[in-house]
């Protein structure tokens, strides 16, 4: 029922945005133009979606209920395929893999007669994946606001694991959400390995947090992926 109300809306805006420019241009080259901005309108849902995961991370997909797809391999193999919703997969083995969306389009003229979803999804699965456990995160002094927190050190326990059981080197940061919060942490030495199992990572802090708000360390796994930890109590 969101999609049709949101599709009758897109259609009406595109409605009055054609009208507009044939009235004010008067001319049957804008109505050519505006047709085919209409059509490209029309199909750009249709454009390739990309994600990345985790080999040993569930991926899933909303889908309607009368939509079909097939999730396949980098050599065209068939996985799966069913109708609605992918359910929470797992790839238990790193690559490329596609999931194919077959959409069929509703020509009733009082409906929608576009795509809701793209044609396909490629997927990239690394090897590699890092979950931070923030019950051990430690500071080496509180942040206190208004007042610089450079040079405090923040220390986690990260569980590591890889496809293939090897290191990987580490050399993500983490920002901050929240106002006026300019604090950021960078890892102690610019990097460190990573062993399969728990390791405990450290970082520096620079920066400062404006008192009485909280904020949030956007701390970031391999894949660019947020895993955020918010302090509590506010900031003194």
């Amino acid at each position: 029922m969101r999609k049709y109300i949101s599709c009758i809306a897109s259609a009406r805006l595109q409605h009055v945005f054609a009208l507009l420019l044939m009235l004010l241009s008067g001319s049957s080259l804008f109505a050519q133009q505006i047709s085919g901005l209409s059509q490209f309108m029309k199909y750009s849902s249709q454009q390739e979606e990309k994600r990345v995961v985790d080999f040993s991370s569930p991926f899933s997909y909303a889908l309607g209920e009368n939509v079909s797809w097939e999730l396949k391999d980098e050599n065209g193999s068939l996985i799966l395929g069913k109708k609605g919703d992918v359910s929470p997969y797992v790839f238990s083995k790193p690559g490329n893999y596609t999931l194919y969306i077959h959409e069929e389009i509703n020509h009733d003229p009082g409906t929608c007669d576009h795509t809701h979803f793209p044609e396909k999804v490629t997927i990239e699965v690394r090897p590699v994946k890092v979950d931070f456990d923030f019950s051990t995160i430690r500071f080496s002094k509180e942040i206190t606001g208004d007042r610089p927190a450079n040079g405090i050190t923040v220390s986690v326990n990260v569980n590591y694991t890889s496809y293939d059981n090897s290191t990987a080197v580490y050399n993500q940061g983490f920002g901050s959400f929240g106002v006026g919060s300019t604090i950021t942490g960078k890892v102690k030495n610019g990097e460190t390995t990573l062993k399969p199992g728990v390791n405990t990572l450290e970082f520096v802090l620079e920066g400062q947090a404006e008192a009485g708000n909280n904020i949030q360390l956007n701390f970031m796994d391999f894949n660019g992926e947020v895993q955020p930890y918010t302090l509590t109590p506010k900031i003194q």
